[in-house]
């Protein structure tokens, strides 16, 4: 099956969701929908990583819990959704978010809605996010010999596309004058973004990428196998690649790293990523009915429940939880990523130079 096939049954059974929920009327209701919608889509990944949210108690102990707020209204509901459901979902590393969209971003008591959903953010990752406030371009890239490249990709996100692909056009200048032919990127720290990126690596393809895989939709039951080309060939020049990554690595970040070593398009090397790049666009159910204001001025636009609804499966159609994470080809500290890769470069030059010779 076509991967636009799927999108299109996958927005038909988002928009029946949307319409299910729009039809109720009380918070209980809507507190019991997200509760099955989650343990209908979300549980088996939970049970892949020890986590015991969805219990025969748990449904009942939240509706008590949701009976003690006194002046209950949608914004005190959908923090209690997050902070009674959707914190406790990520504790291990879940994909389960609350996106909130506001007139005003400064706007504190909303931006409290979402604060620390993921519990499993660390220091290194928090640093991470520091220092890209401080980073002038999300791609940069730099010569360090006359044969090598590296390419930093510090984000995926769609509004550094356009920059990013007017960089890469540069870099494609720089190659008729340096003739490089190993291709390091570097996406350490990334967490993720838009999967259009796969227009930016067409440039170092000299074949079509293709990916073949299967996935369980968890909403119907229905194993849903595609194959489509990710990475289209963009040259005819074949080079030496090599992915850095590592426990940062999330969503695109995380399938990009899965789609290169299982097509053999990349060589990757450090951790293994935080996973959760498997399969399409999750699911996106809006809370909030139209025209909500909070304190005078400040419009509250829309919070959305964003969730992903597919469980991977092998050739066999049995659960293939191996694919939440991607396990590098050459696993050592990611900080130490780069030289150990620069170094791979070095032997294998090595290793050619002496076949030569020994020709």
């Amino acid at each position: 099956m076509k991967i636009k096939h799927l999108q299109m049954q996958r927005y038909m059974q988002n928009k029946e969701i949307q319409e299910c929920y729009n039809s109720l009327k009380t918070y209980e209701q809507k507190l019991e929908f997200i509760y099955q919608l989650l343990k209908q889509t979300q549980e088996r990944t939970l049970a892949f990583k020890n986590n015991e949210f969805f219990t025969k108690t748990t449904l009942n102990d939240l509706s008590a819990k949701l009976k003690e707020i006194s002046n209950l209204d949608e914004v005190s509901f959908i923090k209690f959704i997050s902070e009674k459901i959707v914190k406790p979902i990520n504790i291990n590393i879940g994909h389960v978010k609350l996106d909130v969209k506001t007139t005003n971003s400064q706007n504190e008591e909303l931006n409290s809605i979402v604060q620390n959903s993921d519990k499993n953010i660390d220091k290194k990752e928090k640093l991470q996010s520091e220092n890209e406030k401080n980073i002038d371009k999300n791609l940069t890239y730099k010569m360090i010999d006359d044969k090598t490249l590296i390419i930093k990709i510090r984000s995926f996100k769609k509004n550094c596309l356009i920059d990013d692909k007017k960089i890469i056009e540069e870099i494609k200048s720089l190659e008729k004058t340096e003739n490089f032919s190993n291709v390091i990127f570097d996406i350490r720290g990334n967490g993720g973004g838009t999967d259009e990126y796969s227009t930016l690596f067409s440039s170092f393809a000299n074949k079509d990428i293709i990916e073949n895989t299967s996935y369980q939709n968890t909403t119907s039951n229905q194993v849903d196998s595609f194959s489509d080309i990710i990475i289209k060939k963009g040259t005819g020049k074949e080079y030496n690649k090599f992915l850095l990554v590592d426990r940062v690595c999330y969503s695109t970040a995380d399938s990009f790293a899965r789609i290169f070593k299982k097509t053999n398009f990349a060589t990757l090397v450090g951790e293994t990523t935080k996973g959760e790049g498997f399969g399409l666009t999750p699911f996106k159910c809006e809370l909030t009915s139209s025209n909500n204001f909070i304190k005078g001025d400040k419009k509250l636009e829309s919070v959305s429940l964003v969730f992903p609804i597919e469980c991977p499966v092998n050739e066999k159609g049995q659960e293939d939880f191996s694919e939440f994470y991607t396990e590098p080809n050459i696993k050592c500290n990611s900080e130490m990523a780069l030289e150990v890769a620069l170094n791979h470069i070095k032997d294998k030059s090595i290793e050619k130079n002496n076949i030569e010779f020994q020709m």
